[in-house]
């Protein structure tokens, strides 16, 4: 795969990293580039360095007492105050697992700022020039990833490692101590179209909308979504939409979006511009917002939505996202969100690649990238998406299409979606070496974590072919791939037409899961024990082919060993104390059957059950 990302959400419990999988040939490029570099020594006149957050609720004094105590969020919640210590050495940075987020009655929080006062001439490409980003730049997970590419690849993405050492920080005193203020908004009306555009100009704030408004012309998304933004830690999505958008129950009529092209505005030449650069590439993001990060969107409905990425606005390129709300989401929350009259044609290929080895595409009704954000009462209703995707250059590449979501690894709960998908691919391409194809097609989701008391009501027709090499195509009434988690009580109505020439055993179509991804599941093991993945207590009525299918997952999409189905997952032996039930350790043939995102010695809790009913 070229590139693979997991947001892992158990219960309300959130787990996000970012990385990518095979890129270039180098093994040992970026090793040095991606880690934290250790700065020379540098002596302290003090033993620690002392990090206060001010909660700032009176911006215009500074001499007011502004700590307050926090619960951390985490496996491990803890109180904290809102002082933190680290040892006074040249590489210490500040975790942003300390890092609280405050709450003020009447204001939305909008982030840390190294001064109490922001106004909007400080604001500067939608981010203020006093926001403090935490951790390092790039994911541990995302370092990895790197390593697997040139030097070529890393220079022309201008991927680069960076943190905020503390011993540069603007603001630190002489006696070793760093301030943060917290940066308080109010909500802003939107009631006109350019209000709308208007949101770019401040990323971090707070909107409403006052009254129902109608788009009459291209949009251009809300929010930039950088390539490189896969590799970094989810706190640098610089250019990403942060901010609150409450519809108050109004309605976004005629959104219109052409062609998947985003001009990059090149941030770092600016002469006033942030000092941080996302790299060269924002290209392929086509909805409402370009990219989302920890946001609030509630109580909007969009309505006559149309995507046009056919014909003269077909595009081809390293990656597109396509979906009316959200290209690429990442950590937020999407309440009451309804989206109606969804008309999506995309046409994408591998042609024009610039960085990656094959192509990646999510296209969808509601958000085409979801990773790690909760989803309720939303919907998707009378949405027509046709997808037309043609490898020309590589034999393959990554794509997902579903009706509400496309890439998902999201918590969705009591939502329903209402949509016929139509998808033709091929593999038309003459390259010596081959290239897996790898296509997840569902009617709610093309790949899916956890769903609960969910009504989706679907046509779904594949056609595809890939004659002679790797290929993984894989349909289901609810999701392609089911990657982690349970799909519950849920109500799915799916006719699935699928005409695929492909190898032997490439073909996964099952009533309500195409393929249960062990590869992905098993990361869930480092996080919690006794976890199901796969469905249960679901209604389901399924024609596949014009005829009756209860198939909920095909042998062929089931996880199996030697022939036979992997029904658990275990990394030690493993007695089940309720049951009295005994499994033994199968964690060796797991990985060298299916790989893992981490190494086996990192899988650390014992077992992890796999349910289909």
């Amino acid at each position: 795969m070229r590139r693979k990302g997991i947001a892992l959400l158990l219960s309300t419990l959130m787990i996000t990293t970012l990385f990518s999988g095979c890129g270039s040939t180098s093994n040992e490029t970026m090793e040095d580039t991606a880690k934290v570099e250790k700065k020379e020594e540098v002596s302290f006149p003090y033993d620690e360095f002392t990090v206060n957050f001010d909660a700032n609720t009176t911006p215009d004094d500074l001499t007011d007492d502004e700590s307050f105590t926090y619960w951390t969020t985490g496996w491990a919640s803890e109180k904290k105050t809102s002082t933190v210590t680290y040892p006074a050495t040249a590489d210490a940075y500040i975790l942003s697992d300390d890092v609280p987020v405050p709450k003020r009655e009447g204001y939305y929080f909008a982030g840390w700022q190294t001064k109490p006062v922001v106004t909007d001439e400080d604001i500067v490409d939608g981010v203020s020039k006093y926001q403090v980003f935490f951790d390092e730049k790039i994911s541990a997970l995302g370092q990895g990833a790197i390593k697997t590419k040139s030097d070529e690849e890393i220079k022309a993405r201008g991927i680069e490692q960076d943190v905020n050492y503390i011993k540069d920080m603007e603001n630190l005193t002489e006696d070793g101590t760093v301030t943060f203020y917290a940066r308080w908004v109010e909500a802003k009306e939107i009631s006109t179209v350019e209000d709308l555009k208007n949101i770019k100009n401040d990323l971090y704030g707070a909107y409403v909308l006052a009254n129902d408004i109608t788009l009459d012309e291209k949009w251009e998304p809300i929010g930039k979504y950088y390539t490189n933004y896969e590799y970094f830690n989810v706190d640098w999505w610089t250019y990403a939409f942060r901010g609150t958008f409450d519809g108050q129950g109004h309605t976004i009529s005629g959104l219109t979006l052409k062609g998947g092209e985003v001009e990059d505005p090149g941030y770092s030449e600016m002469e006033d511009a942030r000092w941080y650069n996302d790299g060269p590439d924002c290209g392929g993001a086509c909805g409402l917002f370009g990219a989302a990060c920890n946001a609030t969107f509630k109580n909007v409905v969009l309505d006559n939505v149309t995507i046009d990425i056919a014909g003269e606005n077909a595009y081809s390129g390293d990656h597109l996202y396509a979906a009316a709300l959200c290209c690429f989401d990442m950590g937020s929350a999407i309440t009451d969100v309804k989206v109606s009259n969804l008309k999506v044609d995309v046409e994408y290929g591998d042609k024009d690649l610039k960085y990656a080895e094959s192509m990646f595409t999510s296209v969808a009704g509601l958000e085409a990238g979801s990773w790690s954000t909760n989803i309720s009462n939303c919907a998707v209703e009378n949405a027509q998406i046709n997808m037309n995707v043609t490898s020309e250059k590589s034999h393959g590449g990554e794509v997902y299409v579903g009706g509400m979501l496309g890439e998902c690894y999201s918590s969705v709960k009591t939502s329903t979606c209402d949509a016929k998908i139509a998808v033709n691919g091929k593999d038309a391409s003459e390259a010596t070496d081959d290239f897996p194809f790898i296509l997840n097609v569902g009617g709610f989701g093309a790949a899916n974590a956890s769903a609960q008391e969910v009504v989706a009501k679907n046509t779904v027709d594949v056609n595809f072919e890939k004659e002679k090499g790797s290929s993984s195509v894989n349909i289901g009434g609810f999701t392609g791939a089911q990657r982690y988690q349970q799909i519950l009580k849920s109500d799915v109505t799916s006719d699935i037409t699928a005409n695929c020439n492909v190898e032997k055993d490439s073909l996964n179509v099952g009533a309500l899961i195409g393929r249960m991804d062990v590869f992905y599941a098993s990361l869930i093991l480092k996080y919690a024990d006794g976890v199901k993945c796969g469905c249960a207590d679901n209604n389901v009525a399924v024609t596949y082919n014009g005829d009756a299918y209860d198939v909920l997952l095909p042998d062929s999409g089931y996880p199996q060993i030697d022939g036979k189905k992997v029904e658990y997952i275990a990394t030690k032996d493993f007695t089940d104390e309720k049951t009295g039930t005994s499994y033994k350790k199968n964690i060796d043939e797991i990985v060298d059957a299916y790989g893992s995102y981490l190494p086996k010695e990192e899988l650390e809790n014992p077992i992890m059950y796999i349910e289909v009913k």
